[in-house]
């Protein structure tokens, strides 16, 4: 769906099969896992619609998800007709997993490998077409506990032309 990113090899991979013992089982040896834990998010662009509202720096409730990578800036070649791999764009990061100022990852709850989520994006903001596709790395609406992580949620689809006026 999202063409660049792609799914690090520290992150919780999903079943295709429609069964969770996959995904169960894969969990238990992941490098990266944060089976319900508050973690420390940095707006990387605090001006973004998304962010409005939100200090620089917060926390959000995050389960076992595929940790994303930094997009990148796809070539095409005119002698190619698949896509290559170009630099790093982080343009469309808007939100990222960590604390600027150092502060611990986990808020509350329980992390392990956590380095291995730090800087990468929570929140990505690509273009497609005329429109843009918004990607959360957690889930805002989690069983309708995280009213904090619920805004960010709001804020994409109340302001969605603010958005599309972005870049």
């Amino acid at each position: 769906m999202v063409r660049g990113v792609r799914r690090e090899s520290g992150g919780v991979p999903r079943s295709t099969q429609g069964g969770g013992g996959a995904a169960a089982a894969a969990s238990q040896s992941a490098v990266t896992r944060t089976p319900g834990a508050h973690v420390r998010v940095s707006f990387a662009r605090p001006d973004h619609p998304i962010a409005y509202g939100y200090s620089a720096r917060t926390h959000v409730f995050r389960q076992n998800f595929p940790v994303y990578s930094i997009p990148r800036h796809w070539l095409r070649m005119a002698y190619c007709t698949t896509c290559l791999d170009g630099p790093v764009d982080r343009s469309g990061v808007v939100l990222e997993w960590g604390d600027r100022e150092g502060a611990p990852l986990v808020v509350s709850g329980q992390a392990w490998g956590g380095e291995g989520l730090i800087g990468h994006p929570a929140i990505l903001d690509l273009r497609s077409g005329l429109g843009h596709v918004i990607a959360f790395n957690f889930n805002p609406l989690h069983r309708d506990l995280n009213r904090g992580d619920q805004r960010m949620l709001w804020n994409a689809i109340i302001n969605w032309r603010a958005i599309l006026a972005e870049r």
